[in-house]
């Protein structure tokens, strides 16, 4: 769902945040993707798999990171 809750909205602004909330109110997404907590991360290939999943501030300056991504855009312009 994308609708933002009057509870969500406020949290959102009281925290500065500014990305897209999307609610998961049945648990449909949270089951199928793991989710358990936030922040969560996810990295998905041209193909819609999740290769890279990580629960937690992720720091996408690392060079771990960059390397991955840099693969998957390798990958996808194949």
């Amino acid at each position: 769902m994308s609708e933002k809750s009057p509870v969500v909205a406020s949290f959102m602004k009281e925290n500065n945040y500014s990305a897209r909330v999307l609610l998961d109110l049945d648990g449909k997404v949270a089951k199928k993707y793991d989710v358990f907590g936030i922040p969560v991360s996810y990295l998905i290939d041209k193909d819609g798999r999740i290769v890279y999943r990580l629960s937690g501030i992720v720091d996408w300056s690392s060079r771990e990171i960059r390397s991955l991504v840099n693969n998957l855009i390798s990958e996808g312009s194949d």
